[in-house]
């Protein structure tokens, strides 16, 4: 998205917009930032939300080899915990993301 600052009725001193246009490059950086953690967030919250489904569904928990479903709700608690922690970066929550995959992908082909 493009911020445009214009001076077209006059009220702007060429400081006032060179301090505007300034500020707009400063935030730029951290609303990136913000993005790709939200992101990130709501990513994690669907895939959190669809393992639920998976767990709780009784065709599927039967399914899983013993110990399975135990190590996916052990990986579920972590990543929402994961989402619990209010400075967590995008980084960190993709990696509680791909680790939840990584166990129930090993659980689910392990029938």
């Amino acid at each position: 998205s493009n911020i445009t600052i214009s001076n077209s009725v006059g009220k702007l001193s060429s400081s006032e917009i060179e301090k505007m246009v300034d500020d707009a490059a400063k935030f730029k950086s951290s609303d990136e930032a913000f993005s790709k953690k939200f992101e990130a967030r709501q990513q994690l919250e669907s895939y959190i939300s669809r393992v639920e489904e998976i767990v709780s569904d009784p065709t599927m928990s039967m399914k899983l080899k013993r110990g399975q479903k135990e190590k996916i709700e052990s990986a579920l608690s972590d990543a929402m915990a994961q989402l619990e922690v209010e400075d967590a970066g995008s980084d960190d929550l993709r990696k509680k993301e791909l680790a939840l995959k990584r166990v129930v992908t090993k659980a689910m082909s392990t029938r």
